[in-house]
């Protein structure tokens, strides 16, 4: 399969010469047949500005690429990556690397990237990007469909009526604070879980913390100012218990599918949920009283024990936890957390379940990281000593580049084995992208 590339106005090419390749931590890797997948639908194609393109001689191995022929003779060309559609895992990043100050791009010959770097290289935004090539005529992916996608899917999003729905939502409720927050980050930022709260179905998001105790390389909601931009903005208001509890029993009860809806704590366009715990737990019980239907969930950092406790005694149903490392100091590394350890996270999960919390890990995965042999191994004995009901595959939204050296360095066993790894310890079913709408109470 070749590789792919884009000129200055955005163009896509394939390279007449050389096959695809992608990145396995810092390694370059030539795509096999055996880890792409054709496109997904409701995939997206980006090019990576600044970055220098990698292809694979299939005589000389690895070839670095800015100059390549174009609509307007040569000129410069750029890496291209793709962002998967929820449901589908990564196995490999992007062929790329930063320019280097010490090598010549078009002729650079090795099998790692490059840590040379030119001083004022802007990291990427805050995307999960996957190697993409061409086979015949056809566009591929180098990963794996790992959930149904049907709720997911794009098509069922971003509708020509949303707008309508959004501003009759907000004509009936016009003082919920939380609703115009919604209203935003369903309009302005496309996020799903906002939009089901208009389209009155599946899961929906409920954002109520302003504040958060931990300060992750790869938040979403904020960053600090020399870094990438955070693709959403934070909420700048704590929610009261009667805005919350209108929108907790509006979606809950007006639900019109034969599975369970679901409220989810924990948004992108918040920070730690559990730190509103008093809140939470009362949102529960108020809206309990009048809706016995459905699932209340909440995506967690799980920093913060005593809060998801009081969280999972009020009724909660399901827990996300996020985790990028099993290995203490990788954890802390990553997400930066203020005041708690990865013990706290354990404690939390060791709680929820005995609470009958349907408990899920969300396992932030990066290709050459995350299917590392030392990184496999310290999640199996976490997951030993703390189990869980599902794992939950999410592709890290970063520029690879940017994290320290320990989440670059080296090469993974591959995506492949480590699913198989996983799924020894959850079963098949216990492997995902999504929430469950189990109800365990």
């Amino acid at each position: 399969m070749n590789m792919v590339y884009t000129d200055e106005q955005g163009n896509l090419y394939d390279h007449p010469s050389l096959a695809a390749c992608g990145r396995s931590g810092d390694q370059f890797l030539p795509l096999e047949s055996s880890q792409v997948i054709p496109l997904p639908e409701g995939s997206s194609l980006v090019s990576l500005p600044e970055r220098v393109a990698a292809g694979w001689d299939r005589r000389r191995g690895l070839r670095f690429v800015d100059q390549a022929v174009t609509e307007r003779g040569c000129g410069r060309v750029y890496p291209v990556g793709v962002l998967l559609p929820q449901g589908f895992t990564r196995f490999l990043l992007p062929g790329f690397r930063r320019p280097s100050s010490t090598t010549t791009a078009a002729a650079g010959i090795g099998t790692r990237a490059g840590t040379s770097t030119t001083a004022s290289m802007a990291p990427l935004p805050l995307y999960g990007y996957t190697a993409v090539g061409m086979r015949h005529d056809r566009l591929v992916v180098a990963a794996l469909q790992t959930d149904e996608h049907h709720k997911w899917n794009p098509r069922f999003f971003n509708t020509p009526d949303l707008k309508e729905r959004v501003s009759a939502r907000l004509a009936d409720d016009p003082d919920n604070r939380i609703l115009r927050q919604l209203a935003k980050c369903s309009l302005d930022y496309s996020c799903f879980t906002a939009q089901n709260i208009f389209y009155q179905r599946w899961e929906g998001g409920l954002p109520v913390s302003p504040a958060c105790n931990a300060a992750c390389l790869g938040c979403i909601s904020l960053q600090e100012s020399e870094c990438c931009p955070s693709p959403q903005g934070r909420i700048a208001f704590q929610p009261n218990l009667d805005e919350a509890v209108r929108v907790a029993t509006t979606h809950l009860s007006s639900f019109s599918c034969d599975d369970d809806p679901i409220i989810s704590f924990g948004q992108g366009c918040e920070g730690e949920p559990s730190l509103e715990a008093d809140l939470i737990a009362q949102i529960i019980a108020q809206t309990r009283k009048t809706v016995s239907r459905g699932v209340f969930n909440i995506n967690t950092n799980g920093g913060y024990t005593d809060g998801i406790a009081k969280i999972a005694a009020a009724g909660l149903n399901s827990a996300r936890f996020s985790i990028i490392s099993a290995a203490p100091t990788d954890f802390c590394s990553y997400y930066r957390p203020k005041g708690y350890q990865l013990d706290n996270v354990a404690r939390s999960i060791d709680i929820c379940m005995g609470h009958g919390v349907y408990v899920a890990l969300n396992l932030l995965c990066l290709p050459g990281y995350t299917d590392r042999a030392d990184q496999m191994e310290a999640l199996s004995a976490f997951l030993a000593e703390h189990p869980v009901n599902m794992i939950q595959l999410r592709n890290l939204n970063i520029d690879p580049d940017s994290l320290p050296e320990q989440f670059r360095a080296g090469q993974g066993a591959g995506f492949a084995a480590l699913i198989e790894r996983l799924t020894a310890i959850v079963g098949r079913d216990g492997i995902g992208n999504y929430t469950r709408g189990q109800t365990t109470h």
